[in-house]
């Protein structure tokens, strides 16, 4: 019983020194030696002090996406190649934190109702055109119409006339239906305002409008080609 015991706290303790040892290594400052079998879904490829060369990281989605528009994503598969392709207002860093994205800066009235954000002008699409409150207007009126099936138009429904314009009959007229979709509180100003009118004051709009149900869509792109997002030569996106 005594051998037994004394064996076991030998190796108990080679165990300590070895896990202490690693931790050590590990955490030294300036150690590039990274230990991606703590990485399941990602394999670093490359790692590099920083600003000292390129940093590759390949990521698995562990299943293909169902798609890659953002008005027609509806889950982690989708998402996950979205917010590495898409840009909206805001996004969140590496602690959670909402930051400014697509939005440059943004102003709210004092009733809390209307939001009116200033674009950032130097954000462009990947074909080279500048990214536009037009886009963003048209992206959040299409995932509301009913045609397009978003699965999460109702994230849009804090927008003032968003949930009327998404559930309106199908039997409707032209100038009925023409006349909901006015009423949708979105608005592009001009090409680097857009103003949006809500249903009641909304403190967390910042942290909803980071879903990717929000990001914008190239409306000329949309236009020209519906069937963009399955085909390589005609993908636009604004990620940066």
């Amino acid at each position: 019983m005594k051998k037994f015991f004394s064996l076991n706290s030998l190796a108990m303790a080679f165990t300590s020194v070895f896990l202490l040892s690693a931790c050590s290594n590990s955490a030294a400052p300036g150690n590039n030696n990274m230990d991606v079998t703590e990485l399941p879904v990602s394999e670093v490829v490359s790692a590099t002090p920083t600003g000292l060369g390129e940093k590759i990281i390949r990521v698995n989605n562990s299943t293909e996406p169902g798609t890659l528009h953002p008005a027609l994503a509806s889950g982690t598969h989708d998402s996950w190649v979205l917010v590495h392709t898409f840009e909206g207002l805001f996004d969140k860093g590496n602690e959670g934190e909402i930051r400014n994205a697509g939005a440059e800066s943004y102003e709210i009235s004092e009733n809390g109702l209307t939001w009116t954000f200033k674009l950032r002008e130097d954000s462009v699409w990947s074909n080279g055109e500048p990214v536009t409150a037009h886009d963003y207007e048209y992206a959040w009126l299409y995932v509301l119409n009913p045609e397009t099936a978003a699965r999460y138009a109702s994230q849009l429904y804090v927008i003032k006339g968003a949930q009327a314009y998404n559930t309106k009959l199908s039997n409707i007229d032209a100038s009925q239906d023409e006349q909901l979709r006015s009423e949708v509180g979105v608005k592009a100003i001009d090409d680097f305002t857009l103003e949006v009118t809500l249903e009641n004051p909304t403190a967390y709009l910042p942290d909803l409008l980071t879903h990717y149900t929000f990001y914008p869509i190239n409306a000329a792109n949309q236009e020209l080609h519906p069937d963009w997002s399955t085909s390589p030569d005609n993908y636009v996106s604004n990620g940066r």
